[in-house]
């Protein structure tokens, strides 16, 4: 008795550890598509340097207009270099989720939009990568208003190829999130020497 006991609360302990924060699990994206619900995945990745006490969020937020009210549709802090897989989904107090925008930052500074994506009912479920999104603090810690850094760059293929490595039960458009900054675009790796 004791023996399974602590069996089970290994396997437990385990498992909890090998759950990835800023991943969505299989099984919910296999439930969004057998009940044919409408949503979008996205996904990037959000680095910031050692030193960094802060810990920013990427927040996806639908209003209509500036008086409509804002509906969170979700929030993700990434605590250290990783991609991030987000799913968002009507809320109910909606009609369809037909737009969002996703900003950078967090509660204690300001948040830096950078994308506004218009979604189509047409579309049906839909992948938008943000890109690799790097922060970066403000060079003098003390002066009012300087929050932080973000910048933008493009890895589009490669972010592609994990996306289907992880979730190949995915069937919907991958696309790029059309960005409100330029994104540094990614070198090319040096040719290779025969």
């Amino acid at each position: 008795m004791r023996i399974s006991r602590s069996l089970l609360v290994a396997g437990i302990l385990v498992l909890v550890s090998c759950a990835h924060p800023n991943r969505v699990s299989r099984g919910h994206i296999r439930q969004l598509t057998r009940r044919q619900e409408p949503y979008v995945l996205v996904f990037g990745s959000l680095s910031m340097p050692r030193t960094y006490t802060a810990r920013p969020s990427i927040r996806f937020v639908h209003q209509s207009n500036r008086t409509a009210p804002e509906y969170l549709l979700h929030e993700v802090t990434v605590a250290s270099n990783h991609r991030f897989y987000a799913v968002l989904i009507k809320p109910a107090a909606i009609a369809e989720l037909d737009e969002f925008e996703a900003a950078v930052g967090s509660r204690d500074t300001a948040w830096d939009k950078i994308t506004y994506v218009r979604l189509h009912s047409s579309d049906g479920p839909v992948a938008f990568y943000l890109g690799e999104i790097s922060v970066t603090p403000p060079s003098a810690r003390n002066v009012p208003g300087k929050t932080m850094t973000v910048a933008m760059r493009d890895d589009f293929q490669n972010a592609v190829r994990e996306l289907k490595q992880l979730y190949p039960e995915f069937t919907g458009a991958i696309r790029e999130a059309p960005l409100l900054r330029a994104p540094v675009p990614l070198a090319a790796p040096p040719p290779r020497v025969k």
